[in-house]
């Protein structure tokens, strides 16, 4: 229920008898079959003033003499002022009167509101998340958490996007649009890596919820269980968080008549099947509806024990993702140009993503230290790339990686992988500068960071150099 805000002293009585009567005119109402949101009144001397609200019109007066407050309500479709009168003048559906113990105080002026939400007496909406390929683990998290309310909102009432009310077919309320509960549940091929992701998310998000101070929406988590994709039972909303590309998420997405829709997908890239569907969101902001999805696990990375290697802490340098799909001799400048050796012993460059060590990025570990490590649980890996100082994405256009950028007239628009921890960690950065500037509203632009000119192995070279002078203590 909503809060309710503080009266004058001598009207502490009027109030309990108010909020008992707005309660038995509600349950009244919801007997007769009139669904409504909400009602509100505001004090004002000894006259309570009466408004319509969502087509139900409340009316309170207080009688001076014997202390008798009168209750009507009736349903209203104007939805312009009401003609205020007498309450006898009106079309009565139900009158509630009660007589008061005697008050020395009188009513004074307030313009305080008095509210009560109807939706706070519901159970919360039930909300699954769940992935229909097997990957992109990390991002069912982004989801419950990070999700706009705004993308939400207008799936808790099929065909009404002005509503935050869920409806049955028969049109009343179900459930509580400010109590959103997720739950999950994952395909797995049993692999390590989903296994890993399902302990340490029941471990640090299940049987935890947050909330929205600003608005007052609440989320809670619950169990994340391994399970095959079936419609098992009824939901408020189903959320896949890795929808495939085709025909047939197209129909799932269309489809609101099984016991668990509406449905909404997370799309990794554009789609031609479902683009233009307002339940379709994309997780960049090459696209319209999206949210990038950095919620991820804070892990510590367990430390090495002290050597003369490791008493001096290097300056850790990242990548991330597939090892053969990287622009390696955009380092080849940097390690030709002499003025960057005062570099090479205070840095480490490490490699956390599939594949070997590139042949290219071998000869240089004379020069410093480069590491290649494959790591599948998720635990291990955030804990590493928590420990780095810098994340950098050495791609370029014409190469495996034109789709995440924007400008190529064939590209699908996607997310690096690079880019959620840098938001989640808060970590330095030296990304392609298209990537800069369309992530600039994410990025954090306020620490130590660089943008080079992808087709220009010298620019990355140039960059990465600014960026060590600025972060490496001279």
């Amino acid at each position: 229920m909503d809060d309710i805000a503080p009266l004058a002293p001598a009207s502490t009585s009027y109030r309990r008898v108010f909020v008992v009567l707005v309660t038995l005119v509600l349950l009244l109402k919801q007997l007769q079959g009139i669904q409504k949101s909400s009602v509100g009144f505001s004090y004002n001397n000894n006259n309570v003033e009466y408004k319509a609200i969502n087509n139900l019109v409340l009316n309170i007066s207080l009688k001076d003499d014997s202390r008798n407050a009168t209750v009507t309500t009736s349903e209203s479709n104007d939805t312009s002022p009401p003609n205020w009168k007498k309450s006898d003048e009106q079309v009565e559906e139900s009158t509630v009167s009660f007589k008061t113990t005697s008050v020395a105080a009188t009513l004074q002026p307030s313009s305080t509101n008095i509210s009560i939400n109807h939706n706070d007496l519901l159970p919360a909406c039930q909300i699954r998340v769940s992935n229909m390929l097997l990957a992109h683990y990390e991002v069912i998290e982004s989801v419950a958490k990070l999700m706009p309310y705004e993308y939400l909102q207008p799936n808790l009432l099929p065909g009404n996007t002005t509503t935050t009310t869920t409806t049955d077919t028969n049109n009343s309320i179900t459930c509580n649009p400010r109590n959103l509960n997720f739950e999950f549940d994952v395909k797995s091929d049993g692999s390590v890596r989903p296994k890993s992701w399902l302990a340490d998310f029941n471990q640090r998000v299940s049987n935890t919820s947050i909330v929205d101070h600003a608005t007052g929406i609440q989320r809670s988590f619950g169990q994340a269980v391994q399970t095959k994709f079936v419609v098992q039972e009824n939901w408020d909303i189903t959320i896949q968080a890795s929808c495939p590309c085709n025909e047939i998420t197209q129909s799932w997405l269309l489809d609101t008549s099984s016991k668990d829709a509406p449905h909404i997908c997370i799309h990794h890239g554009l789609c031609k099947w479902t683009r233009g569907l307002p339940n379709a969101i994309y997780m960049s902001p090459h696209h319209e509806r999206y949210f990038v999805p950095s919620a991820l696990p804070r892990m510590v990375k367990a430390p090495n024990k002290p050597t003369m290697h490791t008493q001096n802490k290097k300056l850790e340098i990242c990548t991330i993702g597939s090892i053969g799909r990287r622009k390696w001799d955009f380092f080849t400048p940097f390690f030709q140009n002499s003025t960057n050796a005062k570099f090479w012993p205070k840095i480490r460059i490490r490699m956390l993503g599939r594949g070997h060590m590139p042949p290219l990025m071998a000869q240089y570990k004379n020069k410093t230290e480069i590491k290649c490590k494959q790591l599948n649980d998720d635990r291990k890996f955030y804990a590493f790339v928590m420990a780095c100082d810098i994340l950098i994405l050495p791609i370029d256009k014409e190469g495996g990686y034109k789709n995440y950028f924007k400008s190529p007239p064939d590209s699908e628009w996607k997310l690096s992988g690079t880019i959620p921890p840098i938001i989640a960690y808060q970590k330095s950065f030296l990304l392609p500068q298209e990537l800069v500037e369309l992530y600039q509203n994410e990025l954090p632009m306020h620490l130590p960071h660089g943008g080079y000119d992808d087709e220009s192995d010298m620019s990355f070279a140039e960059a990465l150099s600014l960026l060590l002078e600025e972060m490496l203590p001279r």
